[in-house]
């Protein structure tokens, strides 16, 4: 039997404002495009330590596909079967790959795909809409799902398909948890207006972005001392960082003059 446990983080890095932090403009940095071929707008959502790249593309009829880009460039589509939309989120270091897809009735799923390529869906017991966002090397897969009411709650799936769910709380905490030293801080960028943390490294650096004073969002990755640095694409409107692997190589995706979004990959 899967086990069902609740619980109330103290702090989780999302959508909080406010911290002391410093924070740098990028310097000379490398930045490559991702574009898949032909498609309309392409989101690198995650890499891993071989620097494999995954996210997911619209093609001209706005249909969601996913994709693994090797680290030589190549690139491969991955469509759930059966599915009207998927999204890769997520890939660890031993090729196992997530994220979300729609049924021909419109209900959204979570998904893994093995080093093999072969699916497996999954749900949150009770959720109405269930998606898988990343995954580590263990097999602990994190992804968010909406109840009944609509709300949405955050999930971690261990290896063994026990589910725990979680909230973001200010002061409270209850319930029991995968990791009991854990402990929350918030890594918001000086400045910020809203802040969002998507993708940690071993090594504790932390990216996502944050929106400023005059509306705009920008990547930013923090590392282990607390500090922070803005990461905006070149001649990007709008960047978000995604995922962070324990090289410092971080991939996300931003928005051009002409409103079409790409992906990127950032070196260090």
């Amino acid at each position: 039997m899967r086990r069902w446990v609740a619980l109330t983080v103290a702090v989780i890095a999302c959508t909080l404002t406010g911290t002391t932090t410093p924070i740098h403009a990028a310097g000379s940095l490398s930045f490559t495009t991702i574009d898949v071929p032909g498609a309309t707008a392409t989101h690198a959502e995650g890499i891993n330590s071989t620097g494999e790249i995954v996210g997911w593309f619209q093609d001209k009829r706005s249909q969601s596909h996913g994709y693994i880009r090797t680290a030589t460039g190549s690139f491969t589509t991955i469509d759930v079967p059966g599915a009207t939309d998927t999204q890769v989120k997520g890939i660890n270091s031993v090729g196992q790959i997530v994220g979300r897809f729609s049924d021909a009735q419109g209900k959204v799923h979570a998904f893994l795909r093995d080093a093999t390529g072969a699916f497996t869906s999954f749900d949150v017991p009770g959720a109405t809409a269930t998606g898988a966002r990343g995954i580590n090397s263990a097999g602990l897969i994190v992804g968010d799902f909406k109840d009944a009411d609509g709300k949405s709650h955050g999930f971690l799936r261990t290896a063994t398909g026990d589910f725990f769910t979680f909230e973001a709380s200010a002061n409270t905490s209850q319930g029991s948890s995968p990791d009991p030293d854990y402990t929350a801080t918030q890594v918001d960028p000086p400045g910020a207006t809203a802040a969002e943390a998507s993708g940690l490294n071993n090594a504790g650096w932390v990216v996502g972005k944050f929106q400023d004073a005059r509306g705009t969002w920008h990547g930013f990755v923090r590392d282990a001392d607390g500090v922070s640095t803005v990461i905006d694409a070149p001649g990007a409107t709008r960047t978000e960082a995604h995922s962070i692997n324990d090289d410092g190589v971080i991939v996300g995706d931003f928005r051009d003059v002409g409103g079409k979004t790409h992906g990127f990959v950032r070196n260090p």
